[in-house]
């Protein structure tokens, strides 16, 4: 009896068990068929997602805080919105089913807005991609946004000069703006000295200049950099240190450009002899961007000095004078330059992140100068023939001195602006055609130089560059040179009479000369303050002379 008391105690426990299990089931199901009838707030969240990234078109870097809205196509009201972060990704999740648009604003930029977006039980996960916004032109009854350089930036190997807010530079030629760079000293003939020293490698956009600074406009020159201290990425020609003129190249869309006429005036001449004139001109649609310039210089520049020479003619102890001669120089030179340079070139994006570009640059320069010497001696018991006058005349260029430059540019840009990578090919043609003429009234001779310089360079540079951390970078590459170069000197002196017959001298000079290089550098900005920047650079040279 007690064992079957056992059996049925059991079974009334289960019994009881499996009801209270059966009654939370029913309670649960009314549970939710009252939240389905909309008898609670609370609702079940959509599965869908929306994702995607904005980037802006020319630089590909990527844009934060740029607004984002989503809509709905049935009511085309905003449901949400949001702000890009510092990557450019925008996320939109628990989104329900529906039809939506993606549409997105930032100022500057034209707007965006997206194709039908489907959000179904199947395809709830929806990633747009890359999205890249355009720039467009600001334009505004009263408010004009513009961007201000300061004149002088500091950077860890160079100092930059921006001379677009010097109206005294920009009016005249490189060598005015160079004359307003620090350090900087460009006399009327065109020499340039850094710290007073002209052994100096002068560049323009990088690679070695062969056209008279006098035949760029300074309306041009985006900015100058003067680097004192090169690093192993340069050639080491120019001991005193490197100028590189950077001219500008528009991004704007749609055409862009300027005209400028300059003249001069001082007590020797005026605007007659001394004018300019300098055209720059954009036009960009699209993968195109074409680019174009023209400056047209003359000038004339006036000098002139004195000078004595004394000779003491002492006897054979050094002591007492015997004789003082003196001979007093008095001189004046004027010089006249012409320039002409023309500059035209295009730009194709390739892909959106790499720019090929072809460039081709003309330019002719004629130069003469007048030097009349007149020197008187002391004492005029030397004879009558004091006074003496001696003139010297130099002409450069009668023969049209001409420079072709073509040039081939890889850039590829990255998102990471410490990044890029860089190829280039230049070919470079020129003739430098000298005369000068010296001619002594008194003795009647005259002495006549002939110099043709005839000169070719190919200029190979790839560079690659990496950032290593916000603050360190490193980069390295190739630098190849290759030089031919042929010039004759002739020489022709005699009396003007004759009585002296001619001493004719030629002499050819050839010279070629290969540079292959190869160079790494290392950047580390260790404060605000101070930065460091070690290089190596390993070079081959072939010389033939």
């Amino acid at each position: 009896m007690q064992h079957s008391y056992i059996i049925v105690s059991n079974f009334k426990e289960r019994k009881n068990f499996m009801f209270t299990k059966r009654t939370l089931f029913f309670i649960f199901i009314a549970f939710q068929f009252i939240l389905a009838q909309g008898g609670g707030k609370y609702k079940m969240p959509g599965t869908g997602v929306i994702l995607g990234e904005v980037i802006h078109a020319d630089t590909g870097n990527p844009i934060e805080y740029a607004s984002i809205s989503l809509i709905n196509k049935k009511s085309n009201e905003v449901v949400t919105g949001q702000l890009t972060d510092d990557r450019g990704v925008f996320v939109f999740q628990e989104l329900k089913k529906g039809y939506y648009f993606i549409e997105i604003n930032f100022m500057g930029f034209e707007s965006w807005r997206s194709e039908e977006i489907n959000i179904t039980k199947t395809s709830n996960r929806n990633n747009i991609g890359t999205i890249q916004l355009k720039s467009k032109l600001l334009e505004g009854a009263e408010v004009n946004i513009t961007e201000k350089k300061e004149i002088y930036e500091f950077e860890a190997d160079k100092l930059v000069y921006n001379p677009d807010n010097d109206i005294v530079a920009t009016t005249g030629s490189a060598e005015d703006v160079l004359n307003r760079a620090p350090m900087v000293t460009v006399d009327q003939d065109g020499e340039v000295q850094l710290r007073g020293n002209s052994n100096v490698n002068i560049l323009v956009d990088g690679r070695k200049n062969r056209i008279d600074l006098a035949n760029i406009s300074g309306s041009q020159i985006e900015k100058v950099e003067v680097i004192t201290s090169a690093s192993a990425k340069y050639d080491p020609e120019g001991m005193a240190g490197i100028i590189n003129i950077v001219l500008k190249k528009g991004s704007s869309d749609g055409f862009n450009g300027n005209i400028k006429l300059n003249g001069n005036h001082n007590k020797y001449y005026s605007l007659d002899k001394m004018h300019g004139l300098s055209a720059y001109g954009n036009y960009r649609k699209g993968k195109f961007n074409f680019f174009s310039s023209l400056a047209m210089n003359n000038k004339f520049g006036n000098r002139g000095g004195f000078r004595n020479t004394i000779t003491t003619y002492t006897d054979n102890e050094g002591i007492n004078p015997i004789r003082i001669d003196s001979i007093f120089y008095n001189y004046g030179t004027d010089t006249e330059r012409n320039n002409i340079n023309a500059r035209f070139g295009l730009d194709y994006n390739f892909m959106d992140d790499i720019t090929l570009t072809n460039e081709f640059k003309i330019s002719t320069r004629n130069k003469n100068s007048l030097t009349i010497q007149e020197y008187q001696a002391i004492p005029e018991s030397w004879g009558e023939d004091f006074p003496m006058t001696e003139t010297s005349i130099g002409e450069e260029g009668s023969d049209g001195n001409f420079d072709l430059d073509y040039l081939f540019e890889l850039d590829k840009e990255y998102k990471d602006p410490g990044k890029s990578l860089n190829f280039s090919f230049r070919l470079d043609r020129g003739d430098d055609n000298e005369i000068s003429a010296l001619l002594d009234n008194q003795e009647e001779q005259y002495e006549l130089i002939e110099f043709i310089d005839e000169e070719q360079e190919i200029e190979i540079d790839f560079s690659y560059k990496q950032s290593l951390n916000n603050k360190s970078k490193i980069e390295f590459g190739y630098d190849g040179q290759l030089i031919d170069n042929q010039n004759s000197m002739n020489f022709d002196g005699a009396t003007i009479d004759q009585s002296i017959a001619d001493q004719i001298i030629d002499n050819t000079f050839l010279f070629k000369r290969d540079i292959h290089a190869v160079f790494v550098e290392y950047e580390n900005q260790l404060n605000d303050y101070f930065s460091i920047k070690p290089s190596i650079r390993l070079a081959i040279v072939d010389r033939d002379v």
